[in-house]
């Protein structure tokens, strides 16, 4: 046989070889193929998700911070407050002083006050409201008022709602930041002998005894607004002596604002105020989507007692690794499509 026929012969015994391999084992490399491409798809959806539970963890944890941060900043100020204000009292309070202005009595209530668009000429920036008739000791500390309104206007922008007040615990009253409706509040319940007055004003409670500069309390309901709040306070000092608290109530409702996630993100998120001494719970935010879990769960310590929380649903998750594996399906089932037949134009 000479050399032409026997390369011809070769050429042949090769390319039957080669169809009959590649048809015959066509399904084992379609498996193998399969597979390689499922494992790099899981791969890639696996580490996509990762980066994205990562990534979204990160974003509400930023958020958790910057709300304490607001929090605290709230408070360092508000204990700088207290401290100007117990070395102003002496000055301001001299015996010879006179009323700064009217203080009104309402019989109907039996409370004395100002500021309730009752009185407009009144030029003071808050509201005054105390239970029964005002002493002459009360008309006189209204020199005090506009120390606070000079001390308050120095509010900077923040993203929480807030109201300052300072409450004397000798005179029994309450100066406010905010000038209200006299159908907003009033001391019809003798607010100064319940037991939210007590347990919460520092010169009786020794939980609050230890703690430098302010505290916060636990959420209650406010006894004027009727709004769920978190309070932190900073004592004022007289001789040595706590006669008032300055304090800043923070409404609950307002952190929402603060969150400044997107809204499609929101829709999977719970965020949540938590005391742990009172074993109690507010939510602040409740997404629409949030009924199921399992959840990525996130806390922020504002003090040793009050944090705040989050929940994260997976479900959020679970859209975007849907979306991931129907664009990978497609890639695999182009890029087999694209070998397949390149397979069959070689053999044949």
């Amino acid at each position: 046989m000479n050399n032409n026929n026997h390369s011809i012969l070769e050429e042949q015994q090769t390319s039957w070889f080669t169809k009959h391999f590649v048809l015959n084992h066509y399904l084992l490399n379609r498996v193998i193929v399969l597979s390689i491409n499922v494992l790099l798809l899981t791969f890639l959806v696996v580490m996509n998700t990762q980066q994205e539970i990562s990534a979204a963890k990160e974003y509400v944890q930023g958020n958790l911070n910057q709300i304490k941060k607001s929090i605290i900043s709230l408070a360092y100020r508000n204990e700088r407050y207290a401290r100007t204000f117990s070395k102003q009292i002496t000055t301001l309070q001299a015996p010879q002083t006179s009323a700064l202005v009217d203080v009104h009595y309402y019989p109907e209530l039996n409370e004395f006050g100002f500021n309730r668009n009752v009185y407009p000429s009144n030029l003071l920036n808050g509201s005054l409201i105390g239970a029964g008739k005002p002493t002459d000791e009360i008309e006189k500390e209204t020199n005090f008022f506009p120390f606070l309104d000079d001390l308050w206007s120095q509010q900077h922008q923040n993203s929480i709602k807030y109201n300052y007040y300072y409450i004397s615990h000798t005179s029994k009253y309450f100066y406010l930041s905010t000038k209200y409706s006299v159908s907003d509040f009033n001391t019809r319940k003798h607010f100064f002998s319940t037991s939210l007055y007590n347990h919460y004003r520092s010169d009786t409670n020794e939980q609050y005894q230890n703690k430098e500069g302010f505290y916060f309390t636990a959420p209650y309901t406010d006894y004027i607004t009727h709004e769920k709040v978190i309070t932190l306070k900073s004592p004022v000092h007289k001789a040595q002596q706590v006669i008032g608290d300055i304090g800043v109530d923070i409404p609950i409702a307002s952190l929402r604002s603060a969150i400044t996630l997107p809204r499609n993100f929101k829709a999977y998120l719970t965020l949540f105020f938590n005391n742990k001494a009172e074993d109690s719970q507010i939510n602040i935010l409740q997404g629409s989507k949030t009924a199921f879990g399992p959840y990525l769960t996130m806390k922020v310590d504002i003090d040793e007692q009050n944090a705040i929380c989050a929940h994260l649903s997976i479900l959020f998750f679970l859209s975007s690794v849907i979306q991931n594996i129907i664009i990978g399906l497609v890639i695999i089932f182009l890029l087999n499509y694209m070998y397949c037949k390149r397979i069959i134009n070689t053999a044949f």
